[in-house]
């Protein structure tokens, strides 16, 4: 589920969570905590989506076997320093209609 400028990350597994500082798959961004407005704001599709899909929001907020507060389970990704990416020399820099 994304929300510019975010993104949220599911499961909590610390491993995930260490790898994902550790190295640059976030692109310059950052993992941060999700916050009870971040949850207000994702939880309306949460559970749109559990009465179109059958999945139930206790079920997204389980680890483990063991329901959990939905800021242990979540965790958000936030946009770090603005980063230049160079096009490479086959890229053009924009296309003309």
């Amino acid at each position: 589920m994304t929300s510019a400028p975010r993104v949220t990350l599911h499961p909590p597994d610390p491993a995930v969570t260490d790898a994902l500082r550790r190295t640059d798959t976030l692109n310059g961004g950052r993992l941060a905590d999700l916050e009870q407005a971040d949850w207000a704001l994702i939880r309306p599709y949460l559970e749109e989506n559990e009465a179109l899909f059958g999945i139930p929001v206790p079920r997204l907020l389980t680890f483990d076997g063991e329901e959990r507060p939905f800021h242990r389970i979540y965790r958000k990704a936030e946009v770090g320093a603005k980063r230049t990416i160079p096009l490479s020399p086959a890229q053009p820099a924009h296309a003309s209609t």
